[in-house]
């Protein structure tokens, strides 16, 4: 695969787009896990939350650290035939690609090392060291390093090398669901020595795996009670539990009203066209189009 450079003035008008886009989600997860007003104005149909499996109900009225109910956000782009980008599917719960990303940058750093440090392509180490640090300040502000583990579903997942790739560069272990365990509402590693205290969880696993105690489902990569954990807050799980909604296909629909609903604002990056079958004009679009539509 050939690396896609992009020019500094494009990429700026994409990042304030992807900016925007990540505050909207934002509100939307601190509004529909909280206080649901935007459900009550009708802004967001109830059908998007209550039959939504991507909505976690054992996670409505967890406040995180710092109210930050989006740490990780990611999209995918593609451009239309006027050269313009738009978003074809939103990722919050464990955006994927991190590691990948990192590894293709080491990887091209070595084939072509004239080329790349003729670039003056955008360094990725930066952005690690922002997201450490920041880690950092949510957990233990002023302590020092805090206890911070990456969870993963562990080595038959198909991007378990990309978790050993970036616990190795952090320098966070890595761990699986048993590995870990709960205690008076706090997490523990399990080590020879005994329980060590774990501050905040670097997650890479799905939402709906994350506590087969509260989520009732029959999956041994989560920890036993570690919603409980995030309720009382002894606990920073990145990226919060539940974020995951912010994936759910017919959402977009709705980001251009609420975008000028929560920021006053016109979206920047426009969606893929799409149609939700829950009203009846787009599900009359729909019937009558569905031999050139994808389902």
């Amino acid at each position: 695969i050939i690396p896609l450079p992009i020019s500094p003035q494009e990429w700026s008008s994409l990042e304030q787009g992807l900016i925007q886009r990540a505050t909207i989600l934002e509100k939307v997860l601190e509004d529909v896990y909280g206080q649901q007003e935007l459900l009550k104005s009708g802004a967001i149909p109830p059908e998007l939350i209550h039959a939504n499996p991507n909505f976690l109900h054992p996670c409505h009225g967890i406040v995180p650290p710092d109210n930050r109910h989006l740490t990780f956000y990611a999209a995918d782009l593609y451009r239309t035939e006027d050269g313009s980008f738009r978003v074809l599917r939103d990722y919050g719960g464990h955006p994927e690609g991190l590691g990948y990303a990192l590894e293709n940058r080491i990887v091209m750093s070595r084939l072509y090392p004239k080329l790349y440090h003729r670039s003056w392509i955008r360094r990725l180490a930066p952005f690690f060291q922002a997201f450490h640090k920041a880690m950092s300040q949510r957990v233990s502000p002023g302590k020092g390093e805090p206890d911070i583990a990456l969870l993963s579903p562990g080595p038959d997942h198909q991007l378990y090398f990309e978790h050993a790739l970036l616990s190795r560069y952090l320098g966070y272990p890595l761990v699986e669901g048993q590995d870990l365990t709960v205690r008076n509402g706090q997490v523990f590693l399990k080590k020879l020595a005994g329980l060590e205290r774990v501050e905040a969880i670097f997650r890479q696993i799905d939402d709906s795996q994350s506590d087969p105690f509260a989520l009732r489902r029959e999956t041994a990569r989560g920890v036993a009670g570690l919603i409980q954990a995030c309720r009382e807050q002894n606990v920073d799980v990145v990226s919060p539990i539940g974020s995951g909604f912010i994936e759910t296909p017919a959402l977009k629909l709705f980001l251009p009203d609420l975008c000028r609903q929560l920021l006053g604002e016109e979206l920047k990056l426009e969606n893929r066209p799409a149609w939700w079958c829950g009203t009846e004009d787009n599900l009359r679009h729909a019937l009558e189009n569905m031999s050139s539509l994808t389902v």
